[in-house]
């Protein structure tokens, strides 16, 4: 495959390149740990002015693929969430009740407890496996802040199940 390198990025302990890829006709990232063999070429590229290696690798994390699709109303502003969530997790988009939270997950339950530590009011919009799971971390949560001084934790811990899919690879 060809690829045009239009910078490197080193980001959450890996390095990245992002660049326009031939085979594709389109701008790609890759992890450089992935690549098995690399070639100069004679051909020769621009690389666009205005692009932003770093804004591009982590946008593309945000939107890799996985098993359940998020996406989430929070009652906050757009300064507010991009302090608590990680560029490279989700996309934010600001809308007029909030700020639209979209991500990938691999794991429910993950999402849950993220949710829950993000210290704000929210709506789950999908998936509604989300929504239940969260009413029952939300319990679970109320439960251990009622638990008496010297209880052990996890004695009184609630199992939190969550529906898993899983893909043919």
């Amino acid at each position: 495959r060809a690829l045009d390198p239009y910078g490197l990025v080193y980001y959450d302990g890996r390095w990245f390149v992002a660049g326009y890829c031939n085979l594709r006709r389109e701008l790609r990232t890759f992890r450089l740990d992935r690549v098995q063999r690399a070639e100069l070429c004679e051909q020769r590229f621009e690389r666009p002015a205005e692009f932003d290696p770093l804004a591009f690798v982590t946008a593309s994390l945000a939107n890799a693929p996985g098993a359940w699709l998020i996406e989430v109303l929070l009652e906050t502003t757009i300064d507010v969430a991009r302090e608590r969530v990680p560029a490279a997790m989700a996309t934010l988009e600001q809308q007029p009740d909030g700020v639209l939270m979209r991500y990938q997950a691999a794991n429910l339950a993950w999402s849950a407890h993220f949710l829950a530590g993000l210290g704000l009011r929210f709506t789950v919009r999908q998936p509604a496996e989300l929504r239940a799971l969260h009413a029952q971390v939300e319990r679970h949560q109320a439960r251990r802040a009622e638990r008496p001084l010297g209880v052990e934790a996890g004695c009184e811990a609630e199992a939190v199940h969550q529906p898993e899919r899983h893909r043919e690879r």
